[in-house]
């Protein structure tokens, strides 16, 4: 694995293991490691105008892990 898949050492080792036996260990995978906050825009049930920030919920990166 390079280092565009942002890869950590345990990730490395897990790969290896996991070609070598798959039953042995489960593959690493991408998941997100930084995330952002996203505002929503909404009309609530008052017909209010509301802007609600939601946290970790726009993925800026991955990494194999």
């Amino acid at each position: 694995m390079t280092g565009h898949f942002n890869t950590t050492n345990h990730a490395i080792v897990q790969g290896l293991i996991n070609s070598v036996n798959p039953s042995q260990v489960p593959a690493p995978c991408c998941v997100p490691i930084e995330m952002e906050s996203l505002a929503i825009l909404y009309i609530d049930v008052e017909s209010k105008i509301v802007i609600k920030n939601y946290p970790d919920m726009e993925v800026i990166s991955c990494g194999c892990r």
